[in-house]
């Protein structure tokens, strides 16, 4: 996405400056653990030395880890644009998911989840006292002083101003798809045999252990085949391809006689349907997040 933008930018001539930073090390470590600001002081000096040599007309910020650079910002009095693509704001493992959805931030709920989660389960000393709580709540203080936010969906829109923050600043911006890119839209073409394709990875919430359960109602059509993308274990009657390349994706997606995309948690957006409708697809989704509106 980012680097969308910045090509949009120079395209119309205007100067862009990237910088980023890989975050590494003990001291980030702790500042992953205990950071009830939610400011790495290490990167905000730096955010703060790069904006005052530069002197932008404007950041454009992608979540960090934690609000370093909107803090700088603030901090040099840079108008400042937040990229919100993922739930950041209000969960500390992004996707407002546990177990089944979440209706948003508390120390009880924030604290299981994390313990739950498989890959911060490392963290928790982020759901002790108060600490998660104020990290949180420094997140959407400082969303609510910039001057813009950028979301993927209306449904990430609503969950923003559920917590507070102005609609006026709130901008939807979908995600698209670059035809220029695209397979030929067109019927598929291997013959007689149709394919049910499911693209996702293992993780509960792509609900692929859903689509087995559809598919093992649907085994008995004819000439009928049931594809996992992205899944490295076949599971009868659903044949696991693994993960692919973009071009392979396209390929199989414009061979597919329908594209199943049964998310359980409340994405943002959701690449999959749009790609597979680009292409003349049908799409069958569960109605949650950013799905509900295409």
């Amino acid at each position: 996405m980012a680097k969308s933008v910045i090509e949009s930018f120079k395209h119309r001539q205007i100067s862009v400056l990237a910088k980023g930073f890989i975050r590494k090390g003990a001291f980030h470590k702790i500042s992953e653990l205990i950071n009830p600001l939610d400011i790495n002081p290490v990167y905000y000096g730096r955010y703060i030395r790069i904006m005052r040599e530069y002197c932008p007309n404007v950041l454009l910020s992608w979540y960090d880890y934690d609000t370093s650079s909107l803090a700088a910002a603030l901090t040099v009095k840079i108008p400042t644009i937040a990229a919100v693509h993922a739930h950041w704001p209000i969960c500390p493992t992004w996707n407002l998911w546990n177990s089944e959805s979440c209706i948003g931030p508390s120390r009880k709920r924030c604290y299981s989840h994390m313990l739950l989660h498989r890959n911060m389960i490392y963290r928790p000393l982020s759901g002790f006292g108060a600490n998660l709580q104020l990290a949180i709540r420094k997140r959407l203080q400082r969303l609510g002083k910039i001057e813009a936010i950028v979301v993927p969906s209306n449904f990430m829109k609503t969950e923003l101003v559920k917590q507070g923050l102005d609609p006026w600043r709130i901008h939807v911006i979908y995600n698209g798809i670059d035809f220029r890119k695209s397979v030929t839209i067109g019927p598929a073409t291997s013959g007689s045999t149709r394919n049910v394709v499911f693209v996702g990875n293992t993780l509960e919430t792509k609900g692929f252990l859903d689509y087995v359960r559809m598919a093992k109602v649907l085994k008995g059509l004819q000439n009928t085949q049931f594809l996992a993308v992205g899944h490295g274990v076949s599971i009868d009657p659903v044949k696991a391809i693994g993960y692919v390349s973009k071009k392979d994706l396209s390929s199989i997606l414009k061979e597919a006689a329908v594209v199943v995309y049964p998310s359980l948690w409340d994405e943002p957006f959701g690449l999959v349907p749009i790609e597979a409708m680009a292409m003349g697809k049908p799409v069958v989704a569960y109605s949650v997040g950013g799905c509900q509106r295409r």
